[in-house]
């Protein structure tokens, strides 16, 4: 077949969990397929053009301009299009996307994520699929009912307004041969708004020969590791959350606990945390391996969900075991008490985290059987031939 494929950004380097996501979705298609990949972007063009482009038969880029005048964004505010769509969208970028679909004979489009489906809505002769890494409007809502009242709380707000009304108008028009989401959650979400939506569940997974186990560090210190976007404001409550109601009873039993904290853009409130001198705010590396091989636990503490989480995944993988809220391992066919410690009261994550940390004996019980889990159901091998599958449903349909 030959596929086109959509993305709000370029899929490489996998560096966060929506790139990740994207590029072994692209390998597993360009495995067996003949893929073009078209993807946007501002200003300076991306970094990792080349090693797309040995993956996939083309990549096109095309640049968005637009001004940033504070009447210009009060315009965008105001207009019906939902903020988060329309700062991947031009008119301009839409008609030379569209040269490109309609001058070559695609079998089928592969519309990654919600923000480019204005770039194919006036094609409708060849089969499309969305594919959803999480449901956007309930993700807003949830930030709005997490923030304190003022301008950001209205703001997300208006855009789970918006939001939600762009995506019922998308999907209520069958405009495609399927739908792919993460999780069951997300399926039932989208099933509320179109019941005739033919959606297939492939969740988030891990490369398992990348992310392999690792020896612990030779010192044993004990240490937990959070994972995560870092400017991405889930995982910012998630930490601010842990160091508040959690971390207190932690170091009151474990003084000697170190705290490592690793991804892109911490904000001022996040770096300030190095205040404590057994905390770490890394920023963004280039391989988040060794700070996983580093640490003792991984702790997920998040209360705003959506999607499924690669972290937990990449710790598994590399055989450390992991404490989490039901929010933040949802999505995951995982056991609490079996390959993974699951705790949702600020105390019981604390003594359940303490446990782990204290029982080497539990942590080998509990990472023996995740890394099991994720090799037979979470492995991007295993996953992406279920992609496979669902395109060329899609195509057949």
């Amino acid at each position: 077949m030959k596929i086109a494929m959509l993305t709000p950004y370029l899929p490489y380097p996998p560096d966060t969990g929506g790139k990740i996501r994207s590029y072994y979705l692209l390998k597993a298609i360009s495995s067996e397929h003949e893929v073009d990949l078209i993807s946007v972007y501002y200003e300076k063009e991306p970094e990792g053009v080349e090693h797309v482009q040995r993956i996939c038969s083309s990549v096109r880029l095309f640049r968005l301009t637009r001004s940033w005048t504070r009447s210009d964004r009060l315009k965008r505010l105001m207009a019906p299009i939902p903020l988060s769509v329309d700062h991947f969208y031009t008119p301009e970028a839409a008609i030379e996307v569209n040269k490109v679909l309609e001058g070559e004979k695609y079998d089928l489009i592969f519309v990654d994520e919600l923000c480019m489906a204005p770039y194919t809505i006036n094609i409708t002769d060849i089969p499309q699929i969305l594919g959803r890494q999480k449901i956007d409007y309930i993700h807003y809502r949830e930030m709005a009912a997490a923030r304190r009242w003022g301008q950001q709380k209205i703001l997300d707000l208006l855009e789970y307004y918006k939001l939600k009304r762009y995506e019922k108008k998308m999907l209520s028009e069958n405009r495609y041969a399927r739908c792919i989401v993460c999780s069951e959650r997300d399926k039932e979400i989208l099933i509320s708004l179109n019941p005739s939506l033919r959606i297939v569940v492939i969740p988030n997974g891990t490369d398992t020969a990348y992310f392999r186990p690792w020896p612990s560090p030779a010192d044993n210190a004990p240490t937990l590791i959070f994972i995560g976007t870092m400017f991405y404001y889930p995982n910012v409550d998630a930490i601010l959350y842990f160091f508040d109601r959690i971390y207190p009873h932690i170091v009151a039993r474990i003084p000697d606990v170190r705290i490592l904290i690793v991804g892109h853009n911490p904000p001022l409130e996040i770096k300030s945390l190095e205040r404590f001198s057994n905390v770490k705010v890394t920023g963004y590396v280039p391989d988040i391996r060794p700070y996983i091989a580093q640490s003792t636990v991984m702790i997920v503490p998040l209360r705003l969900g959506g999607g499924t989480r690669l972290k937990i995944l990449e710790a598994m993988a590399m055989e450390r075991p992991v404490i989490s809220t039901s929010i933040g391992a949802e999505g995951l066919a995982v056991q609490a008490g079996e390959n993974i410690m699951i705790a949702d009261d600020p105390l019981d994550f604390a003594s359940k985290t303490v446990e782990l940390l204290r029982n080497p004996k539990l942590r080998q019980r509990i990472v023996t059987k995740a890394r099991k889990l994720v090799e037979n159901n979470y492995s991007w091998d295993v996953l992406g031939r279920r992609f496979l599958e669902a395109c060329q449903k899609a195509v057949k349909s």
